[in-house]
C-alpha cells in the first residue's frame, strides 16, 4: 500500500484489491468531472458506482474523526497478526452478538478507519467499475491524449460504448501495478549505479 500524491490531492492506493474482493481505496479524489457525452439518461455519472454523499466529496467531521478513531483502537485492541478479531457487539435490546472478522477484512476496516480518523476524504471503487478516459488518465496521472495513446497500443484493455472509451478499474489498477514496479526498479538501478560511480572517485 502506498500514498502518492496527484495534483492537489492525496491518493492511498490499495493494490492488495483482492482482499476486497471486488474494491480499491482512493484517498482525497474530488468527485471526477463528467466528460462530455459520459451521462447517462438519468443524470448520473458514467461510473455510478461512486456515491455523491460519502466521504469523496467532504472531509470527515470532527465528530466522525473521533469516532473512527476510538472504533480503530477497539478493533487494534483485539486483533493479533495472521488470526481472526472477534468483536462482541452489543444489540439494543440487551443482548450481545461475536462478529469475527478475517486477518484480511480486519486490515481493510483499520485502513479505511485510518483515513476517516486521519480527516482525509476516500472513495470506493468497484474492480468491475468502467471508467471514462478521463478518470483513467487522473487515477495514472497522465493526461487524457497519453491515456489514449495507451488504450490505442492495447497497454490498456479497453471498450467502446458508441464513441466513447471505457477501461475496467481492475484492468487500470493492473497496468498500474506494473508500471511502478518499473519505475521502482529503474530508481533503484540508477542508485545503484551513482553510488558505484561515487565509490570509483567520479
Amino acid at each position: 500500500m502506498r500514498i502518492r500524491r496527484l495534483r492537489d490531492f492525496e491518493y492511498f492506493d490499495c493494490f492488495e484489491y483482492c482482499v476486497y474482493k471486488g474494491s480499491a481505496l482512493y484517498i482525497g479524489h474530488p468527485l471526477w468531472p463528467e466528460e462530455e457525452g459520459d451521462v447517462a439518461g438519468n443524470g448520473e455519472c458514467a461510473m455510478s458506482a461512486i456515491r455523491k454523499d460519502d466521504f469523496g466529496g467532504r472531509l470527515p467531521t470532527q465528530i466522525e474523526s473521533a469516532t473512527a478513531d476510538q472504533l480503530r483502537q477497539i478493533i487494534a485492541s483485539q486483533a493479533k497478526e495472521g488470526e481472526d478479531t472477534k468483536l462482541t457487539v452489543m444489540r439494543g435490546e440487551g443482548g450481545a452478538e461475536t462478529i469475527t472478522l478475517s486477518p484480511a477484512l480486519t486490515e481493510s476496516l483499520m485502513n479505511l478507519l485510518r483515513l476517516v480518523s486521519g480527516r482525509q476524504g476516500f472513495q470506493m471503487i468497484p474492480l468491475s467499475a468502467e471508467l471514462t478516459t478521463q478518470q483513467a488518465a487522473d487515477l495514472l496521472n497522465v493526461s487524457r491524449p497519453y491515456l489514449i495513446k495507451l488504450l490505442e497500443a492495447g497497454d490498456i484493455p479497453h471498450t467502446t460504448v458508441g464513441r466513447h472509451r471505457r477501461i475496467k478499474a481492475e484492468d487500470l489498477f493492473a497496468y498500474k501495478e506494473v508500471r511502478d514496479a518499473r519505475r521502482a526498479a529503474a530508481l533503484s538501478e540508477m542508485a545503484e549505479r551513482d553510488a558505484d560511480l561515487i565509490l570509483k572517485g567520479y
